[in-house]
């Protein structure tokens, strides 16, 4: 059923029911390859090494399987259209080593799905499929949860024909009085002159364009068809406008500024944070956590907010915050007996003056002695880095 050139009975353990969909028995219309030994060359091999891998129609149910239970859990699923980040590499030469770029051009026209009972087709009810039309995926009706009535059981339909790109209705099969044990998806390939014509509308992955964002490109075409006084003029109410706002939110901002720490506080005094917020709600800015950050300030340790903003990395944690605290009470000793020197007078001098100095400007708080600061509290040296001009 799924690509394999000998028929193996294999068990799939998981908790979610979407995994069943993946279920599937061989519908016999093919030979197998004997199990056994074999000979290649001098060496005789058993042929169950040669069925380690699975093939890619099981490969791609299986994520069709987890793609469901995604779309049951209402998570984003990624729509599978190369990212700002990804074009911006493709333009630039890079080859990502974390996702290749998907295909231009759809591997199939159009898919559609055909529902059987008892192995015999019962809608839509038309001419036979033809042999050209490729079986993308089977399900039999224990691929379905009968739990919760008819509507559990339209909605996990529905489910998997969106997750396998069908172009299906449930109006038009609505008026299927029916019943089915089973639904096949079929994929329409292109004909070579069809797929010829769609490849040549599509734009190329090394295109320019495809690695500017939406507002720099629509700030480039301003740019190219505006007149200079016009700029200037778009400009200055730009200036006049938010410098309005930024007076009439006086009173806002002092509310803001009251409820925050006074360190933190002290570190954005030249913000003009309710104007901020406002102008990122106004430009439909998608990181709104942005201004969280300026009035409650950053956490050094937990988790690192998504922001819609930059390409997803996930990064599993080393140290819960507790480890942490105890390690470092454990390297303080030696953190405090390696304090020395760094053998150049002017550069001590000089590291010294840059922290006092951003200790001025409120962006670092001391100096402390050693009894000032917790045990546990994890702490680093600081030390010149020389640079090439």
């Amino acid at each position: 059923m799924y690509g394999s050139k000998r028929p193996d009975f294999t068990r799939l353990c998981a908790n979610f029911e979407q995994v069943h969909t993946i279920s599937a028995l061989c519908d016999g219309q093919h030979e197998h390859e004997p199990w056994g030994i074999i000979r290649q060359g001098n060496k005789r091999t058993f042929v169950t090494s040669l069925e380690v891998h699975y093939p890619r129609p099981l490969c791609d149910a299986i994520v069709q399987a987890f793609l469901l239970k995604f779309v049951e859990l209402k998570l984003q699923v990624n729509d599978n259209k190369p990212s700002l980040h990804h074009a911006a590499k493709a333009l630039s030469g890079s080859q990502s080593i974390s996702m290749k770029l998907p295909p231009l051009v759809p591997a199939y026209k159009h898919r559609y799905v055909v529902f059987f009972l008892e192995k015999q087709r019962v809608w839509p009810i038309a001419a036979a499929i033809p042999a050209e039309h490729k079986l993308l995926h089977a399900v039999g009706s224990w691929g379905y949860s009968k739990r919760g009535g008819e509507r559990t059981q339209k909605e996990r339909i529905l489910e998997e024909l969106d997750v396998w790109k069908v172009d299906f209705s449930w109006d038009s099969f609505s008026s299927f009085a029916g019943s089915f044990d089973s639904l096949k998806i079929l994929g329409v390939q292109w004909e070579p002159e069809e797929f010829v014509s769609e490849a040549l509308r599509v734009a190329h992955p090394m295109d320019g364009t495809r690695a500017l964002p939406d507002e720099l490109r629509f700030a480039i075409g301003q740019m190219a068809k505006l007149t200079s006084a016009e700029v200037a003029r778009k400009r200055a109410d730009f200036f006049i406008y938010w410098n309005q706002r930024a007076k009439d939110l006086k009173v806002k901002e002092q509310e803001i500024r009251s409820q925050m720490d006074p360190l933190v506080n002290h570190a954005v005094k030249r913000k003009k944070l309710a104007l901020f917020s406002e102008m990122l709600e106004f430009y439909g800015y998608p990181d709104k956590s942005v201004v969280d950050e300026l009035v409650q300030g950053a956490s050094l340790v937990g988790d690192v907010a998504i922001t819609q903003m930059l390409p997803v990395k996930f990064s599993p944690v080393l140290l819960t915050e507790e480890s942490l605290r105890k390690q470092s009470a454990m390297i303080r000793p030696l953190i405090e007996r390696d304090h020395k020197s760094s053998g150049d007078h002017e550069v001590d001098l000089e590291v010294w003056n840059q922290t006092m100095d951003e200790c001025r400007k409120g962006w670092l708080s001391g100096p402390f002695t050693a009894d000032d600061i917790p045990h546990d509290a994890p702490v680093s040296k600081r030390f010149w880095a020389q640079t090439e001009a």
